[in-house]
């Protein structure tokens, strides 16, 4: 899988991937002058580890417009050593479509679950 484009930023999600080794290439094609930075984060999921789930109701909502919404944190066991638990939660629309015709992700919601990492 990958993400190519000309705009800054890009994320990748494999769907039920392999198990075995991954390698992850960064390919800087088009480094403006004085260089550049990224991040890199890897995440997994696993329903071993734990669930979030979000009482939202889908309705239309304005853009800019702000809303609570009650979610359910259940954490089952902390994650091996070297890695953190996070949530996601993500913002979808039933009026735009993705290439797969599921609901359009508007942007997602990272949540790093910093209290349950193993000392």
């Amino acid at each position: 899988d990958k993400a190519a484009t000309v705009e800054s930023g890009g994320e990748v999600e494999v769907h039920d991937p392999a198990a075995g080794r991954w390698v992850v290439v960064v390919d800087g094609y088009a480094v403006p002058q004085g260089g550049t930075s990224y991040a890199y984060l890897d995440l997994f999921t696993n329903p071993r580890l734990g669930t979030l789930s979000v009482t939202d109701v889908g309705e239309r909502r304005e853009p800019g417009l702000a809303w609570n919404a009650l979610a359910h944190l259940w954490a089952a066991s902390p994650p091996a050593a070297g890695r953190s638990l996070m949530a996601r939660i993500d913002a979808t629309s039933r009026e735009l479509k993705s290439g797969a015709g599921s609901p359009a992700t508007l942007g997602a919601l990272y949540l790093e679950l910093g209290w349950l990492r193993p000392r």
